[in-house]
């Protein structure tokens, strides 16, 4: 009788295991998780911002007014005042 119940344990035990692993998979993520992929999207998205050096504002590339010097570094401008006024102090 005593071996009947310890492989019953084990067969129930066994069981418990495979539904906790189970439930763990196809459960939902929690806040934590989802706040951690958010800050990788926002990281991203950060990526394709440049800062203004005229106004300081930043600007997403795609809509920037570049500017590239002698020196190959490129510059990003939010406007064209932006990037005449930088023009104008890079001269004196």
């Amino acid at each position: 009788m005593g071996i009947v119940r310890i492989i019953l344990y084990i067969i129930l035990g066994f069981l418990i295991f495979k539904i906790v692993k189970m439930v763990i998979k196809t459960r939902k993520p929690n806040e934590f998780e989802k706040k951690t992929d958010d800050k990788k999207f926002a990281k991203e998205e950060a990526e394709q911002m440049m800062l203004d050096p005229v106004c300081k504002a930043y600007i997403e590339i795609s809509k920037a007014l570049p500017l590239k010097t002698d020196e190959g570094k490129t510059f990003y401008f939010c406007s064209e005042k932006c990037k005449q006024e930088f023009l104008n102090v890079d001269k004196c």
